[in-house]
């Protein structure tokens, strides 16, 4: 077979199959939705004919000249043209009604009348219902309801039967399955014809490139351009924007599918601006959306002619995000070892007045460190009484000192040697003011009060503040409002949160007087918080 016979072939093999395949989940689907169309329809035709003979019966059942006629001498006479002339109204096959001893008084079939009942009425005497199917009556198979027949008095008198064939419903079934299935056959052979004509047209449209091949192309485009941190743009000679990856669209803040639309449109300035130079591959470092880009242009060239630009986007800020970061964790680190090294020293010095009994010139030399040495420092920590509180602001506010920000705590703080200050209390204040170490610029102002009740906090700082969306996920698990380094962050304010609700306790945030943000906590003690609920088993 020569070569382009077998393309052709090839290529008519995949349409065919296409087709088939077209064919086939056609098919599957209109006979799946048909199926089961018509077994609702066959339910629903079996109930409401059950629905409908109860209440028929019921009718027949509550009727006084019923119950007044099988109470006597002669009900035949009485009931029977009341009976026939309900089961001509209704349609239905038959209307019995039964005396006590079995004995029908009441039956389209007079040679009947007078008889034992054939199927069985034991369980309606005694109150039951009974709607369904049985085979041994004179007429067949049926679909039958049975009532009892209620005196005034309560006494059960009799009872009454009313049915239908049950080749009546199946006929009712069958003409409803044809009202289904005639339109389905009918959207089956349509859906075939546009099958085939959508294929015959992609058929058409794939000549010379196989499935295989288009396969291929797409994986590889997915691969190299999807499967990295760096974007890529691509533009046809129109202008028109052919593809951009999901790490372009990051970088570029652009949002939705911009396939198709003109790039001096969907793009950023600094890049639409790049794209109107000519020449040779061009590399420049732009600024757009927040972000430091190095973004390189060069020309797509196909069959020796060029077929559009391309851009690849690579992102800076992150790196030198993080260059600055360890930068900033480095001098930390030199300024933690110098203290580090500094408290060493008077530790040793405090340890040797102490282990020679100079208790006396070791408060003297404590008192002498530099922060004993400021106005008011002595004073400021009588008011706070608990040492394992008092031990944290001092070292929170020694750390605030190292960054260059005044913590200052109020003159109104009062805090209790009543206040029983715990892992929770020292976790909840810690927490927050570290927080507002690292989100001040020069100030954080802290108000505390506490007696046997439990604790008031209030952290206002001068930072930039929480947006009203980070306001209210700040205490998710993991939510952090410091994007340069997240790693680190998310975790304190929920834990804090945590803490404050178990003891039933509130914290709130609001906007505050320094500029940044003022959280508002009330801790109650532990004593004095909800027991936990005990849950027991069922």
């Amino acid at each position: 077979m020569r070569p382009e016979r077998r393309a052709a072939a090839r290529r008519g093999g995949f349409a065919f199959g296409l087709f088939v395949a077209q064919v086939g989940v056609i098919t599957l689907i209109a006979a799946v939705a048909a199926g089961v169309a018509v077994a609702v329809q066959t339910d629903q035709v079996r109930r409401s004919a059950e629905g409908d003979l109860e209440v028929l019966a019921d009718s027949v059942a509550t009727l006084p000249v019923v119950i007044e006629g099988l109470q006597s001498p002669d009900p035949h006479a009485l009931i029977q043209p009341i009976t026939s002339a309900m089961q001509k109204a209704s349609g239905v096959e038959y209307i019995t009604v039964v005396d006590l001893n079995d004995l029908r008084v009441a039956h389209p079939w007079p040679e009947l009348v007078g008889q034992r009942v054939s199927s069985d009425h034991s369980g309606v005497r005694r109150g039951e219902r009974y709607v369904g199917a049985e085979e041994d009556g004179p007429v067949g198979l049926t679909l039958r309801a049975k009532v009892p027949v209620i005196a005034p008095d309560g006494r059960i008198v009799g009872t009454v039967s009313a049915g239908v064939p049950v080749r009546a419903v199946q006929q009712e079934v069958t003409g409803r399955a044809l009202q289904i299935i005639v339109p389905t056959l009918v959207a089956v052979l349509l859906g075939l014809i546009v099958s085939w004509t959508a294929t015959a047209r992609l058929r058409r449209r794939l000549y010379g490139i196989e499935p295989g091949e288009m396969l291929a192309l797409v994986q590889s485009r997915a691969a190299m351009t999807d499967g990295v941190q760096d974007g890529f743009v691509g533009i046809d000679d129109d202008g028109r924007i052919a593809f951009m990856n999901t790490g372009a669209k990051r970088l570029l803040a652009v949002t939705g599918d911009v396939e198709g639309e003109r790039a001096t449109e969907a793009l950023p300035a600094p890049i639409v601006r790049m794209l109107d130079t000519e020449g040779q591959p061009d590399t420049r470092q732009l600024t757009t959306a927040g972000r430091t880009l190095v973004v390189t242009r060069s020309t797509a060239v196909a069959d020796g002619r060029d077929v559009g630009t391309t851009l690849v986007i690579q992102d800076r800020s992150e790196l030198e995000s993080m260059l600055a970061t360890l930068g900033d964790e480095r001098a930390r680190s030199g300024l933690l070892r110098v203290e580090a090294h500094d408290f060493d020293n008077r530790m040793h010095v405090v340890s040797g007045l102490l282990r020679l009994g100079e208790f006396d010139d070791a408060r003297r030399y404590l008192d002498s460190l530099p922060r004993a040495q400021r106005p008011g420092a002595a004073e400021q920590w009588h008011r706070i009484e608990p040492p394992m509180l008092a031990a944290l602001l001092a070292s929170r506010q020694a750390q605030a000192d190292a960054e260059d920000i005044t913590l200052d705590i109020s003159a109104d703080s009062r805090v209790g040697a009543a206040v029983a200050v715990g892992a929770e209390e020292l976790t909840v204040v810690g927490n927050l003011l570290s927080n507002a170490i690292e989100a001040a610029d020069s100030s954080i102002d802290v108000f505390l009060v506490g007696d046997a009740d439990g604790l008031e906090l209030i952290i206002e700082d001068d930072g930039p503040g929480l947006s009203d969306q980070d306001a209210q996920r700040v205490f998710e698990h993991g939510h952090t409002s410091k994007p340069a380094d997240g790693w680190r962050h998310g975790i304190g304010l929920s834990v804090v949160r945590e803490h404050i609700v178990h003891r039933g306790g509130e914290i709130s945030i609001e906007r505050a007087d320094l500029g940044g943000a003022r959280f508002v906590v009330r801790l109650p003690a532990a004593s004095a918080s909800p027991p936990p609920i005990k849950e027991h088993p069922a």
